[in-house]
């Protein structure tokens, strides 16, 4: 049985999105940042289906507006 991921915009900050699930921020420089700008500080030009760790939660682009990341499934850790 697997859970469906949690899905956020990628105009959301980190900092928001770590408070939100409890999970604390190793690195304050990423929490004013959105998850979109992440993103592509991580993977470069990201794509559907690119996932990141941040933290214990598993991010993975669900959806692209034109070059930008519009949609993040979120998997929370087991």
């Amino acid at each position: 049985h697997r859970r469906a991921p949690f899905t956020v915009r990628g105009d959301v900050l980190v900092g928001d999105l770590l408070a939100a699930y409890g999970v604390a921020s190793t690195d304050a420089r990423i929490a004013s940042l959105t998850v979109a700008t992440l993103f592509q500080r991580r993977v470069g030009q990201p794509v559907v289906g690119d996932v990141i760790m941040l933290g214990e939660l598993r991010l993975r682009v669900r959806a692209m507006e034109e070059r930008r990341v519009s949609q993040v499934g979120i998997r929370l850790p087991h």
